[in-house]
């Protein structure tokens, strides 16, 4: 059962809405800030690595496997040493003869397996197994990337943050000067003075919880904020890029979906093995031996105490003609657990289609929210203008002016917030067709760098 093949919506209606913030992927030679921080963080990870090595286990399991067809040759060989007699009565006789300490039996035997049915899937199981931790590994670099991605554009959007908050506190600063002045003039009131301290103190502390948030989101990223001097943080929206459209058209599996189904097709190949379990076991096999002495008490099989060496070739069946039942029991467990690993695959697939669907109409309704923002900065900057030409004129009190521009800066940050939201969002949009990988991060990384 293939459940990859399930139809997922197109990802092409959302697209014009989509990828209005990506930028052109940086120069190959040119490593950003972000990928820096993947190949620090995710390519030399302990779990990375942990999983690496289980795949790596897992190919080797498969060459083990491949092993059971191979020819098997023994060695058995005995000398006697120590040789004691007990009579009827339990009485141990300790008189042995000197010449049966030399009694020795060699045995070289050679085992090859013609038919064994069990061989094949088998073998099969074990390349399912090992695409299944191929898979895991790719899943712990994914989930990393995730991390990485998430936190960094976090880390970007509260750099922004902060440096929107520094230029309004300039602003009202020099204003919290001037109205200060204009007081002692008797042009300003003590409420206009206080309504602007009230405002910077109010800035100050919006600045203070952005650099904590920072520091939390850089410590998760095990980054300094010398991770960010290379980062543009005027980046623009810019356009869409018809090489993105076309890359989302081709939707990828998730490396989640591949270990599913991998292990699915592991459980398979296992309950075929285990019914063959009840089928015979044909090898061919040749015996050489030599027996010195062929005392019987040293499990030769004659009394006679000549010297003999022999050989022998032949064909072997090994038939479990009955086994209570056992193999065809387990093989019965084996399908049913067979059957929930793709009942669980298949929920996988319905909800990345959901997310895919989800994040579309997410993506809709970020770019919806970031043009109407647009449009309030837009008229908060009119009425700006305005309200200061009002008060300029002694037309229009000083608490008025302050506050359209301290409404105009809120719109600001909510602008910040809704260009960042958009971002995340493309972002999971295009991660869902594509996956969490090196390419993605290259692509981030050329949003930020442009312009620098």
């Amino acid at each position: 059962m293939n459940l990859a093949s399930h139809a997922r919506p197109s990802l092409c209606l959302a697209l014009p809405l989509a990828l209005t913030l990506w930028g052109s992927t940086p120069d190959r030679g040119q490593a950003g800030p972000l990928l820096e921080l993947y190949e620090e963080t995710v390519e030399s990870a302990p779990l990375k690595t942990a999983a690496d090595l289980e795949a790596q286990a897992a190919a080797q399991a498969v060459t083990t496997k491949k092993r059971r067809i191979l020819p098997r040759l023994s060695l058995d060989f005995r000398e006697l040493w120590v040789k004691r007699e007990i009579d009827g009565a339990g009485a141990i006789d300790s008189r042995a003869s000197d010449d049966e300490y030399e009694n020795r039996r060699l045995n070289l035997e050679l085992d090859q397996p013609l038919f064994d049915g069990t061989i094949k899937p088998e073998v099969a199981a074990a390349k399912a197994r090992q695409r299944q931790m191929d898979s895991r590994s790719q899943w712990v670099a994914e989930n990393r990337v995730r991390e990485v991605v998430g936190e960094f554009v976090n880390a970007v959007k509260l750099l922004n943050l902060i440096d929107s908050t520094d230029g309004a506190i300039a602003r009202i600063d020099s204003e919290l000067e001037a109205v200060s002045r204009q007081k002692d003039a008797n042009v300003a009131t003590v409420s206009d003075v206080q309504n602007v301290r009230l405002a910077l103190v109010s800035l100050k502390r919006d600045r203070g919880n952005y650099e904590i948030q920072l520091s939390e989101s850089l410590s998760r990223l095990g980054a300094g904020s010398g991770l960010f001097d290379s980062v543009n943080l005027d980046w623009s929206r810019g356009g869409a890029h018809d090489s993105w459209l076309s890359e989302l058209e081709a939707e990828a599996d998730t490396a989640e979906i591949a270990m599913l189904q991998a292990e699915a097709e592991e459980i398979s190949h296992q309950a075929t093995a285990t019914r063959r379990r009840s089928w015979p076991v044909l090898s061919l096999y040749s015996h050489y031996g030599t027996d010195h002495g062929g005392s019987a008490e040293f499990g030769g099989f004659r009394n006679d105490y000549r010297d003999l060496n022999y050989a022998e070739a032949g064909v072997v069946v090994r038939w479990n003609l009955f086994d209570r039942g056992m193999h065809r029991s387990e093989a019965k467990e084996l399908e049913l657990r067979g059957r929930a690993k793709e009942a669980e695959l298949e929920e996988v697939v319905r909800e990345r289609d959901r997310a895919a669907s989800l994040d579309q109409t997410l993506v809709y309704h970020a770019q919806n929210s970031l043009d109407e923002l647009d449009e309030l900065r837009r008229e908060y900057a009119v009425l700006e203008e305005a309200a200061e030409k009002a008060y300029r004129a002694g037309q229009g009190n000083y608490i008025n002016f302050i506050s359209v521009y301290l409404a105009r800066e809120a719109a600001q940050r909510d602008w910040i917030l809704a260009r960042h939201d958009l971002l995340t969002r493309q972002i999971a949009l295009h991660a869902n067709a594509t996956g969490w990988n090196r390419d993605l991060i290259q692509k981030v990384d050329g949003i930020f760098l442009a312009g620098k």
